[in-house]
């Protein structure tokens, strides 16, 4: 009788331990495990590419918490953790208001990396060193339809994402990324100063 309990128990934890493993590889998982690591950064800042309709523009992105600010040549987004503020080069115009959660999202794609949740996840080819992950929405009529994203197999980091929203490919390249950045906590406001003569246009 002592036998048997020691063999049931042994074949409890053989699958344990085998629940456990397979459920590590599962793209849900390793998508989880990317969010858990920009998550749980002190401080992200990074450089990018951003590719769309035939055109291209560098950028920069400092991050943390909710709070994050967005630079590129074009336009420039700041989000202080209430208020979000983009401002166009073009137009030289400045617009403030209170975003809803996909509006933060479209601004700042990491965040995506947050809603797994709202996204069913498969798993596709990629390049040496790289996994690719499918996300596409569990709800039908929203904006995006679906995010390609490749990690870096070694760091579990993301390495691009291309996005498809709006009948439109976004593909976001991140040339060099940081998890331990101290970053001024002016750094997420729109900075007036710096843009004298600016149209600003408070919608909160």
């Amino acid at each position: 009788m002592t036998n048997f309990k020691t063999t049931k128990y042994i074949l409890s934890l053989i699958a344990m331990v085998w629940t456990l493993a397979v459920s590590a590889d599962t793209p849900a998982a390793e998508l989880q495990q990317v969010a858990d690591r920009i998550g749980r950064a002190s401080g992200i800042t990074a450089d990018f590419t951003l590719t769309s309709g035939g055109h291209s523009v560098n950028g920069s992105l400092k991050s943390q918490g909710k709070k994050f600010a967005l630079l590129t040549p074009t336009s420039s987004t700041w989000y202080d953790g209430s208020s979000m503020t983009v401002y166009t080069s073009a137009s030289r115009e400045a617009t403030i208001w209170t975003p809803s959660g996909s509006e933060l999202a479209e601004s700042n794609p990491l965040l995506y990396l947050g809603m797994a949740k709202n996204y069913n996840v498969a798993s596709a080819t990629g390049g040496k060193g790289e996994k690719v992950l499918v996300l596409t929405p569990r709800r039908r009529g929203g904006n995006v339809k679906s995010i390609r994203l490749t990690i870096n197999a070694s760091t579990m980091l993301p390495k691009a994402m291309e996005i498809t929203a709006g009948g439109r490919r976004t593909t976001i390249t991140i040339r060099k990324l940081n998890l331990g950045s101290k970053i001024d906590a002016g750094a997420f406001t729109f900075p007036k100063s710096r843009y004298p003569g600016v149209k600003i246009t408070d919608l909160r």
